[in-house]
């Protein structure tokens, strides 16, 4: 019996020394370590806004008659179209400024230097608005363009047309002047029909060797685009009579100017 509880204990003791072992082998047995794998995003870059220099849009020629308003009157007379008053503008075609010239001095000084020149009769702006501008013929034929998009000052044989159209030279005249501005000299009446719609005004001109001024109610002058010889070019007069005159002036002289359809 003795023994057997000997050998009881025996197996107890070896039970709890296993155990005890186990337990400690347990605890001194290192974890093992789980390994996280970050993912890294990128970040998104912002974008840049890049601002695009905007592209200069390209002018349409805007350039009106000169009386502050593109829809000037337009009138056919037989196969040709002209514009129904004085050219009133104070810059080319192209934008440029064309100079304007009040003084005498410089008045001749401009049309012995070839130089397009422009003003209103006796400066006065007034007169701008009744009869237009006078303008030097190195104006009309300077390569800027005076006349707007789309016309042309009319060479002399350009006027042939008109006059033939309306009964010939003696005849034009009457019809193509304004009914009133037209001062009575040598006769009670000098205005004209005006039936046409023509309506040349008397704007007077400028004296190309001292600058002045003169003939306002009285004559009406048109610079063409013909050139007579190197001082001199063609142009077209209605006085107080009605027929209508082609002749040839000096350069340097100042006149109103009359546009016709390309």
């Amino acid at each position: 019996m003795k023994k057997i509880k000997i050998a009881l204990l025996v197996c107890l003791s070896i039970s709890l020394t296993t155990k005890s072992l186990i337990a400690q082998t347990s605890k001194t047995k290192a974890k093992p370590k789980t390994s996280t794998v970050k993912t890294v995003v990128p970040k998104e870059t912002p974008k840049q806004t890049v601002k695009e220099t905007p592209k200069e849009v390209p002018k349409e020629n805007t350039l009106d008659y000169g009386y502050g308003t593109k829809d000037a009157a337009v009138i056919t007379l037989g196969p040709q179209q002209w514009i129904a008053k004085n050219l009133a503008v104070t810059l080319f075609a192209n934008g440029d400024k064309i100079e304007q010239v009040q003084s005498e001095a410089e008045w001749i000084k401009a049309g012995k230097e070839l130089r397009p020149a422009w003003c209103y009769f006796n400066n006065d702006p007034a007169n701008g608005q009744a009869y237009g501008i006078l303008y030097n013929w190195y104006a009309v034929a300077d390569p800027r363009g005076l006349a707007p998009k789309g016309w042309h000052v009319p060479t002399k044989y350009e006027w042939i047309p008109l006059f033939d159209f309306l009964g010939g030279k003696e005849e034009s005249g009457h019809k193509m002047k304004s009914a009133t501005l037209w001062q009575p000299i040598g006769g009670p009446d000098r205005n004209g029909t005006n039936e046409t719609g023509f309506g040349a005004v008397p704007g007077g001109l400028r004296f190309d060797t001292d600058g002045t001024f003169g003939a306002l109610g009285e004559r009406c002058q048109f610079w063409s685009a013909t050139e007579n010889e190197s001082e001199r070019s063609a142009m077209i007069a209605i006085g107080i009579s009605h027929d209508v005159f082609i002749g040839i002036a000096g350069k340097g002289f100042g006149y109103s100017v009359r546009c016709v359809k390309d």
